[in-house]
């Protein structure tokens, strides 16, 4: 009996040792024809690999858990009614509250009500706040009130992966018909990323104009290019992936199917001849903020354009350094290191800076209508803002929505520059 169990013992460690050979050989051929493919070294690439496996690292990689989002023809991404998004509630409405309850009659606006809509990504929704009476919605709405005359209602129209050009969507089809007395649109970390970043994540070799990640995901579900890859097993990952690479149904195979489907796009040629010229598109920007000031200014109601706060410029980063906090969006590929990754933002959000003032000049006869340049607002602070490259803490959303009300006070009064 003992000899029988010795030697199952044997057999047992024999093929676990010829699986981890496996996977090594695996690993060691991947990190070869990634390191062959995408011109790094072969360091670069092994690193990039270790990082495709389920089981690194996954806090800033995740994918967008669908859960809580709809694709809709009309705005884009949407909130799922009664879901919720990171801490925070989503209500029946489709919108993040402001506390526990739905706003009181809604969609109806009641008399002497001043209702403010703010459109945004994920910081103007308050990803990452400790619950939803600490978004930049809720802290605005409570500072306005407390002034007293007027009552406000601040609707919280911020969508995970929102930016402009789905804003402005937002805005034309639904918020439009909310009769809304101010829109705030709070925007430069999406746009940026789209125009500089994101099609690395989704392995392309340039970006599109006013396309975001779920517009590359939608896109790959309908060409059905999305169902091919499977997310790897979290034990003998490497050989799983060397297989399905070996059959034409990894990730360099696939991609190089979606970049020859993507080439024969109209809007690839024009997007490529767009960035050329303005790398952070820029232009795309400005003009879906122009068409958002026009559209409100003409029908008598306020507009604030905000270019949101970031990491990468007017910060000290001290005490966000010591919590740990990575101050990169991953799976960008194995060239990407933060150093680059922040000099890019940086020229981007400089890019767009400029843009701003240039809007807030065309627009200097509209006394409803301001864009302003909100990078600094956190450059006296040594306190912790950020808890990610990207969101808020609630001591930050407080901060923004104390200057967001000075500037809604301001907009009351006649336009200084």
């Amino acid at each position: 009996m003992g000899k029988l169990v010795r030697t199952a013992r044997d057999y047992a460690i024999i093929g676990i040792v010829t699986l981890l050979v496996a996977e090594l050989i695996a690993f060691a051929i991947l990190s070869w024809s990634l390191a062959a493919s995408a011109n790094v070294t072969v360091l670069a690439a092994m690193g990039e690999r270790l990082r495709q496996h389920p089981l690194a690292d996954q806090s800033m990689r995740k994918p967008r858990n669908d859960s809580e989002y709809q694709f809709l023809p009309t705005t884009q991404l949407a909130f799922k009614s009664g879901t919720s998004f990171s801490t925070l509630q989503v209500g029946q409405h489709g919108f993040i509250l402001n506390g526990a309850d739905e706003p009181a009659g809604f969609p109806e606006k009641a008399p002497n009500l001043v209702r403010i809509v703010i459109l945004g990504g994920s910081s103007a929704a308050g990803a990452t706040a400790s619950g939803n009476g600490k978004t930049i919605a809720a802290q605005l709405e409570k500072l306005m009130n407390s002034r007293g005359g007027a009552r406000y209602q601040v609707l919280n129209f911020g969508v995970g992966g929102n930016y402009s050009y789905g804003e402005l969507q937002k805005l034309i089809t639904e918020v439009a018909y909310l009769d809304p007395d101010v829109v705030i649109m709070f925007d430069g970390f999406n746009d940026a990323h789209y125009a500089r970043l994101e099609h690395l994540r989704a392995g392309l070799p340039a970006p599109l104009m006013n396309w975001a990640d779920f517009s590359y995901r939608y896109f790959d579900t309908m060409a059905g290019l999305r169902g091919r890859l499977r997310a790897p097993p979290p034990v003998m990952t490497y050989a799983y992936l060397l297989v399905e690479q070996l059959i034409g149904n990894d990730p360099v195979s696939v991609r190089a199917q979606r970049e020859a489907l993507y080439a024969e796009l109209p809007a690839t040629a024009l997007s490529d001849w767009v960035a050329g010229r303005d790398p952070a598109f820029t232009s795309i920007l400005a003009t879906n903020l122009e068409v958002a000031a026009s559209w409100t200014a003409r029908r008598g109601i306020a507009f604030i354009g905000y270019l949101q706060p970031h990491p990468w410029e007017f910060k000290d980063l001290s005490c966000e350094r010591e919590q740990g906090i990575r101050l990169m969006v991953g799976r960008l590929g194995p060239t990407m290191d933060e150093a680059r990754y922040a000099a890019t933002m940086q020229d981007a959000f400089q890019a767009y800076a400029t843009a701003y003032q240039d809007l807030d000049d065309a627009f200097a006869n509209e006394e409803s209508v301001r864009f302003i340049d909100m990078r600094r607002l956190f450059e006296a602070s040594a306190e912790c803002i950020y808890n990610d490259p990207i969101h808020y803490n609630d001591a930050g959303n407080l901060a923004i929505a104390e200057r967001m009300r000075d500037d809604l006070v301001r907009l009351e009064g006649p336009r200084s520059n």
